[in-house]
């Protein structure tokens, strides 16, 4: 990880924040409560946020740049499998549930990260910072949109399976075995 090199202007955080729609719901009042516990990161193109199977100690917003999501494919390379630009949110799922991380996370060039560590944000929950549960409720709708998107991918790549495997079918039966005249070798 990369040090800073120029500071960040905490007005523009701030306004980032609210143009992202997870928290886009906070009252100023949350909003200061919530950046108390955000720390910047800064990744050069090429470094790992974090692994597939790691412990899930934080959650991230996407300041700048933009990240490449793989999956591990067992035998194989792995699996590129979306490229988030900023604003993004991720690693919230570590927050939801002690799971270990789904995915790794790769900077595709120079970033800049807001970093919520699991532990100062469910401070913030048991100090019932209305805050946090606006937060943890905004969590749980970008999971839902992410499994709304999924669930109509895996629908859509159904769809083109079964009609491939439909047209398969149907050159199998319109193959008569007498027209097929690779199978004869005629000797003269």
């Amino acid at each position: 990880m990369t040090h800073p090199t120029t500071p960040i202007n905490l007005e523009s955080v701030v306004q980032f924040l609210l143009e992202t729609d997870i928290f886009s719901l906070l009252t100023p009042t949350e909003m200061s409560e919530i950046t108390t516990i955000l720390e910047f990161q800064r990744f050069a193109k090429g470094e790992l946020i974090f692994s597939e199977g790691d412990i899930g100690d934080a959650w991230y917003v996407l300041y700048e740049g933009s990240l490449a999501i793989s999956k591990h494919v067992p035998f194989q390379k792995d699996s590129n499998v979306a490229v988030l630009k900023a604003p993004s949110v991720f690693g919230e799922m570590a927050i939801l549930s002690s799971v270990p991380r789904s995915a790794t996370v790769t900077a595709r060039e120079d970033v800049v990260l807001m970093r919520f560590a699991r532990r100062k944000f469910e401070r913030l929950l048991e100090e019932g910072k209305l805050g946090a549960y606006k937060l943890a409720l905004g969590m749980g709708m970008v999971l839902s949109d992410r499994h709304r998107r999924l669930t109509e991918q895996v629908a859509s790549l159904s769809q083109q399976l079964e009609e491939l495997e439909n047209a398969s079918d149907q050159d199998a039966e319109n193959t008569d075995l007498f027209d097929r005249t690779d199978m004869f070798v005629i000797d003269r």
